[in-house]
């Protein structure tokens, strides 16, 4: 006669006509013992030889249905084991038709690193697919378009890389019917810097000393290089030229084109 199962209203194996399912009885370990009894909530109950709990109350995790073993030549052999076994630190924890409270499901099971390591390289390759499916540039227009303000920041570093001592280059005209060359010097900038230094109302606010004087670290800063060419630093350029003649004057004309 098959056991019946211990936990209040679970009725599995009571109906004789019904198929018989799996039982496990309460371990031999005092302590383990105790945690089935208090996760089966029953009242004063103190289990006998022949009292036990269903394979419906445990997690699938503590269930073992399969054998395993490894064949000579590497492979595995699985076979399905008639009564299914538990391991020695399973305990109850489904008891569907009873308080919610009284079920407390197990947390979530973690991954191996080797199945952690899986996941995250098939992840990368999804992630590299759709990137190269979308990094796509059709003309060299729209390239300036995406890429003007990187484009801008190698040209500041360039720019600071000269070794020519006002650290001047030289910028062709972009108009077809002109072949003058204009050049621009980073020294005209930290002149005006220097000027501007003490003052309170800066005509040039964006120059400071990371935009002229950057560390290697700051030269890969985008947002720090694009300072270099703002309109208010030009319009500066143009109010010292005409009130000291210092002589910015081509300089104003090639950050302009710049």
């Amino acid at each position: 006669m098959p056991r019946k199962c211990s936990v209040p209203g679970c009725k599995s194996n009571y109906n004789p006509n019904a198929d018989h399912i799996t039982t496990f009885r309460f371990p031999k370990d005092e302590q383990l013992c105790k945690t089935w009894i208090s996760k089966i909530n029953r009242k004063d109950f103190v289990p006998g030889s022949c009292a036990c709990v269903c394979i419906l109350h445990f997690d699938e995790r503590f269930i073992t249905r399969d054998d395993k073993a490894t064949r000579a030549d590497g492979t595995l052999l699985t076979l399905q084991r008639k009564v299914p076994l538990l391991p020695k630190d399973a305990y109850p924890t489904i008891f569907n038709g009873q308080p919610k409270y009284l079920s407390c499901p197990l947390p979530s099971k973690r991954k191996t690193p080797e199945d952690r390591t899986r996941e995250l390289k098939e992840r990368c390759e999804i992630n590299f697919k759709k990137l190269c499916a979308a990094d796509n540039i059709d003309s060299f227009s729209e390239f300036l378009k995406l890429c003007s303000i990187h484009l801008l920041k190698c040209i500041r570093n360039n720019w600071l890389k000269q070794t020519e001592t006002n650290q001047t280059f030289n910028i062709p005209s972009f108009d077809d019917t002109d072949n003058k060359l204009y050049y621009a010097s980073i020294l005209h900038l930290k002149k005006l810097y220097n000027i501007e230094q003490h003052h309170s109302l800066k005509l040039a606010p964006a120059l400071s000393k990371k935009v002229l004087y950057p560390t290697s670290l700051e030269r890969q800063n985008v947002s720090t290089a694009i300072k270099l060419f703002d309109e208010k630093s030009v319009a500066a350029l143009n109010i010292e030229l005409k009130e000291n003649k210092t002589g910015y004057g081509e300089a104003v004309e090639g950050k302009n084109i710049s």
